[in-house]
This record gives C-alpha cells, structure tokens and sequence, in this order.
C-alpha cells in the first residue's frame, strides 16, 4: 500500500494544485494587442468575430479597457457585440475599472441591454 502513496499524493496535488489560491489569469497585456491584429487579418466575419470577443473577454478578465474598446468596435453582428460588452463591461468593474465599464456598456446597441449592465455597474452588481 505504500508504494502507492507517492502516486496518490502527485495525483492530488494535480486536481487540488498547490498554492490553495485561484491561479492569476493566464493573459498577459503584451499579448492583447497581437492577438487584436490576428483577428482583424482575418477575412471570415463570423470566426473574426468570434476571435474579436475572446480577445474582449480576455482584455476584460485583467482591466485593459482600451484593448477591450478597440475589440467590440470591429465587430460586424451587432447581437454578438452586444453580447461580449455586456460581459467585458461587468468584467471590467469587477476589476475595478469601473469608467472602462461604463464606456464599454455604452457602446452597446440595445437600449434595454445597456440600461441594465449600466444599472448592476451603477450598483456595485458584478
């Protein structure tokens, strides 16, 4: 039984990880503009973007507003636009880039939608 301890151990410590605290996001800031490039290159609307909101969402996750901004303004579906700010401006003030939030939540096209992101940044809702 005990030759099987050092297995067991290893096996743990992949599922639990080792510091007990969430890992700190695996984007860095350096990258954002690089992979914007890459998705305005792109030639196919649809996978552009696609790739435009994970980049959004990414830049959202560590408080780059500016990345975040320069994404949602290249997307040709307005309903996929929407959708992304609406969840880069709620990442964003949780971040505590709460101007950010709200420059990005004006930026959406429905009416409705933008008034409630605004209002749950306006409240502290993230």
């Amino acid at each position: 039984m005990a030759r099987y301890w050092p297995g067991l151990l290893c096996g743990l410590a992949l599922v639990l990880g080792c510091g007990g605290k969430p890992s700190e996001s695996h984007v860095k800031p350096n990258q954002l503009h690089a992979r914007l490039d890459a998705c305005l290159t792109m030639t196919n609307l649809n996978a552009r973007d696609e790739a435009l909101k994970a980049v959004a969402l990414d830049a959202a996750e560590i408080g780059e507003g500016e990345v975040v901004k320069g994404a949602l303004g290249r997307f040709t579906s307005l309903n996929l636009k929407d959708e992304a700010a609406s969840a880069c401006a709620l990442k964003l003030s949780a971040a505590g880039q709460d101007q950010a939030a709200v420059d990005v939540a004006k930026m959406m096209m429905s009416l409705d939608k933008r008034d409630d992101v605004l209002k749950k940044i306006a409240k502290g809702q993230h």
